[in-house]
């Protein structure tokens, strides 16, 4: 079904507006100390309601969520109305004038400007960060492809990051461990050597409402110690997959794991083919891409 016009070109001008810019003459702050450079921190000065802020993947979009309302979430259009109470009409004739410099009869519109050409130090040394993660996530994300990964299967990681040699980062086993955000929904909990396995293990098994963990090869002292007290903290009704490699290193880490909570019956998942489950992912995409090709010889 073709959307209204009116719907239409609401999507196609918001795609326009700086949205921090925007939220910045509506009295939200940059919060200085946050260390996510994936959003955009803002905090209300008046309420203090924070609302994260982040380009989209094409690099020119803003999107917003609310840090404590999951419901909370959308383009400038839908703050306009949730926050702002605007009709979708009104919401589009706001986001015009905003756009237009020879509108002066909307008072945010016009302060809105004013913010986008003199935006505080901070907002903009914020912003410089993070464009630095956007475009490591698009490189992270492109590499993701190419090994069969679909970019909807990235999580986003709450310890370690994709910040600086992003690639390397989740082809590598880390040098920290690395946790992706959990989330109320979460049901399961993925272990694995590398950020690339775990992520390839959800993608593979259809998972949708798990977190991830990549602890490297081995088990230090003080990864023990990390990986013991998770275990522990674990929320009622999660349970644990290790999904490790299928060669000795990996049955021994798998072995390692459960003994750090043995009384937490943990899902032992190999690859079926492959030494790791990035491997197995790969080759099923290679197949797939060949009978697709098989396929379109077929019907030539």
């Amino acid at each position: 079904m073709t959307p209204p016009p009116q719907d239409d070109l609401l999507a196609r001008f918001s795609k326009e507006v700086d949205l921090p810019a925007y939220l910045g003459q509506r009295g939200y702050e940059v919060v200085a100390d946050a260390r996510n450079a994936a959003y955009i921190a803002m905090a209300h000065r008046t309420s203090g309601q924070i609302l994260l802020v982040a380009r989209e993947a094409d690099g020119r979009a803003w999107t917003y969520k609310s840090a404590t309302d999951p419901r909370d979430h959308g383009s400038i259009a839908d703050y306009l109305e949730r926050h702002e109470r605007l009709s979708k009409p009104a919401a589009l004739e706001r986001v015009v004038a905003c756009l237009d410099p020879r509108r002066r009869d909307v008072p945010e519109a016009e302060r809105y400007r004013t913010y986008l050409h003199d935006k505080p130090r901070a907002h903009v040394e914020a912003e410089s960060r993070h464009a630095v993660a956007v475009r490591e996530r698009s490189e992270a994300l492109k590499a993701l492809a190419r090994v069969g990964i679909r970019t909807s299967a990235m999580p986003e990681w709450r310890v370690g990051g994709l910040e600086g040699g992003a690639v390397d980062k989740i082809f590598s086993e880390p040098a920290e461990i690395w946790a992706s955000r959990y989330k109320p929904t979460d049901k399961k909990l993925i272990i694995a050597e590398r950020p690339i396995d775990a992520i390839s293990y959800g993608q593979a098994r259809g998972e949708r409402d798990a977190c991830y963990l990549a602890i490297g090869g081995g088990l230090t002292p003080t990864r023990r110690t990390q990986v013991a007290h998770l275990l522990a903290d674990l929320p009622a009704g999660i349970s644990v997959v290790i999904a490790c490699g299928r060669d000795r290193a990996g049955r021994q880490l798998a072995a390692e794991i459960q003994s750090l909570a043995p009384q937490i019956k943990m899902e032992r998942a190999q690859p079926e083919f492959g030494a790791r489950w990035n491997d197995q992912v790969q080759l099923e995409d290679r197949h797939a891409r060949s009978l697709r090709r098989a396929g379109g010889g077929l019907e030539r």
